[in-house]
């Protein structure tokens, strides 16, 4: 394996979250709880950051000086630095986490990245030793190039063997943790998707019922204009410019109202504008191809009514 970390909650996982806690400079006084900056809190060992690949814009990394007795030391996210250092260097400056009197030297800046739920922003993290805080539960991340299955029992032995009473349970890979993460939605986007298509199936049906009744009750008057010199190509134009027509009104009223549509899809989107004006063009135009082909064979209906017959009804 290329890395083995430990920390106090692995990102995105479904056990206890949040942690959310008050972060602010020693060199201000105490900001009331509204007023307060908040962080994700994170006991990490060294490591961390590369094994999980989040990189670090400034300062260094834990090591193995950072241990319990010496200078208590942690890490922000870039956000939490803009919330508690704005416009400032944050390296060598010390801050108060949560609830702890003991001051953190700031001794790195790592890149923002969810590590609480995959939904909405990234998080402002705080990010502390835990060999130096001595963190008693943890959890254990391996970035490996084999498959992850055949390291579960080797971790196992090594972890009795550093301790006997310790207790390993629920391995997992990082992608069955993101999957498990994002299973709701999934269902969710997946049920939508099938219900789309059922609606677009059963427009695309209602449009051909309604033109084909519409050229049903106009069969006369098409072949009297056959009869009168009208083409075939006209006939065509005139049934699909009124299909088409009553697809753009449609369309317009559909993309109205799908604005409150997005606002409630929010929470299922992930790297995604709700408003995106691609996903709406590209909506747009299958429904109008959708449309076309359902105005199409009424449409080569009025083409082929008997003019002879037509004649001697009228």
């Amino acid at each position: 394996c290329s890395g083995c970390i430990a920390t106090s909650l692995l990102p995105a996982s479904w056990q206890k979250r949040w942690q959310d806690w008050p972060v602010y400079s020693v060199d201000e006084p105490p900001p009331s709880g509204l007023e307060s900056p908040m962080a994700m809190v994170r006991w990490v060992s060294p490591g961390y950051f590369r094994t999980m690949g989040i990189p670090l814009s400034d300062g260094r990394d834990f090591g193995a000086t950072d241990v319990e007795g010496g200078t208590y030391v942690t890490i922000l996210s870039e956000l939490a630095v803009q919330r508690v250092f704005p416009d400032e260097d944050p390296i060598g400056r010390a801050v108060k986490i949560g609830w702890d009197d003991r001051d953190y030297h700031v001794i790195g800046v790592a890149a923002d990245a969810r590590i609480n739920t995959l939904r909405g922003t990234p998080d402002a993290a705080a990010y502390m030793s835990a060999t130096q805080i001595g963190a008693t539960r943890l959890q254990i991340a391996v970035r490996t190039t084999v498959e992850p299955s055949q390291l579960v029992t080797p971790i196992e032995e090594l972890l009795r063997r550093k301790d006997p009473d310790a207790v390993f349970s629920w391995p997992a890979t990082m992608e069955s943790v993101v999957d498990n993460e994002l299973a709701g939605p999934r269902i969710i986007t997946v049920s939508l998707t099938l219900f789309s298509a059922l609606a677009m199936l059963l427009a695309a049906i209602g449009l051909y019922g309604v033109l084909a009744y519409h050229v049903g009750q106009r069969l006369n008057e098409f072949g009297v204009r056959l009869a009168m010199g009208a083409s075939a190509a006209n006939l065509l134009g005139m049934v699909l410019r009124r299909g088409l027509l009553l697809v753009a009104i449609g369309l317009v009223v559909g993309m109205v109202a799908a604005y409150p549509g997005t606002l409630l899809m929010r929470q299922l989107l992930y790297e995604t504008q709700a408003i995106d004006i691609a996903s709406y063009a590209g909506a747009a135009v299958f429904l109008a191809l959708v449309g076309a082909v359902a105005c199409l064979l009424p449409a080569w209906r009025a083409t082929r009514v008997d003019v002879v017959e037509v004649l001697r009804i009228e």
